[in-house]
């Protein structure tokens, strides 16, 4: 008995050859002809909303959801709302000099608020510092700063994290409030009602969705996430074991993370360059930072 041909697909699956075009040595699907290009949230985009991180991580997500929201109906009710849409820090610096100056002393009109984006002042090269540190009232950051910046910094690494969600609602809300993003009326009353309204197992994923889209078809200035990255390698530490401790008296992924470790910074000594993608360490130091969150006891 023959068997019966495989009925064909009414969609393709596949882009056909004929598609592409060349381009040199590339051939070059149509997809990439659209003008989108690929976009990284611990890059590009995260360094530009760690304010808001810093935020969760020190009040605790449900009192810092509260200041996050009061920030949103300061952007919903000022008549200059349009010119808020972009709520990242290079956003901020690029404001009129009045407005900037308001939104910033809104964000730090508690002390709790103050003390939480305290680190911020850790990089010379913040955007906008000097009204930062007008409105944050100190000059630099206490010797904590660097733990508490790494604090901030492990929940959101992963894109798809609750805190790196909670930050990219913020900015997807801004730029609707802004008039620069449109989402049907359904999706807008469920991403007003976020954390607590509709189901969230679709309703984080519509945001994620949404806030990654915005960035794919329009440039980003890369000044100020670059210079952030550059700075942690520098003032944070990538591991909590002490001087003098053993790699052989650590745990695996500590003694793994701790040979990678190593290497990256012979390798750096020697030659002035970073060896490998940040991403690609961060991967590296998953194992390590999943036991080090483990419960002791």
């Amino acid at each position: 008995m023959s068997k019966s041909p495989k009925k064909k697909s009414r969609h393709q699956t596949r882009t056909p050859i004929s598609w592409h075009q060349k381009k040199g040595k590339v051939l070059q699907p149509p997809f990439a002809r659209l003008g989108l290009r690929k976009v990284s949230w611990m890059n590009d985009r995260l360094p530009e909303m760690i304010w808001s991180a810093f935020l969760i991580s020190a009040l605790g997500r449900k009192a810092a959801l509260k200041e996050l929201r009061d920030f949103l109906r300061f952007v919903w009710e000022n008549p200059d709302r349009e010119s808020l849409h972009d709520c990242t820090l290079t956003g901020f610096a690029n404001l009129e000099d009045s407005l900037r100056s308001a939104v910033i002393a809104y964000l730090c009109r508690s002390d709790l608020a103050k003390q939480a984006l305290a680190p911020l002042l850790l990089f010379e090269t913040l955007p906008a510092r000097r009204t930062w540190q007008e409105k944050l009232q100190v000059e630099t950051p206490d010797s904590s700063a660097p733990m508490v910046l790494a604090e901030a910094l492990r929940p959101i690494l992963f894109h798809q994290s609750q805190e790196a969600t909670d930050c990219r609602w913020v900015r997807v809300m801004c730029a609707v409030f802004g008039r620069r993003t449109s989402i049907p009326a359904k999706e807008l009353k469920l991403f007003n009602g976020y954390p607590h309204l509709g189901d969230q197992s679709q309703v984080r994923p519509a945001i994620r969705a949404l806030e990654g889209a915005m960035s794919m078809g329009q440039e980003q200035d890369l000044t100020w996430p670059k210079a952030f990255w550059t700075k942690c390698w520098e003032k944070t530490p990538c591991m909590d074991l002490t001087p003098n401790a053993k790699p052989d008296s650590a745990p695996d992924a500590g003694t793994f993370l701790w040979d990678r470790s190593q290497k990256f910074v012979k390798n750096l000594k020697c030659t002035g360059k970073i060896p490998i993608r940040l991403q690609g360490l961060m991967r590296n130091m998953m194992p390590f930072l999943a036991w080090h969150s483990l419960p002791s006891g």
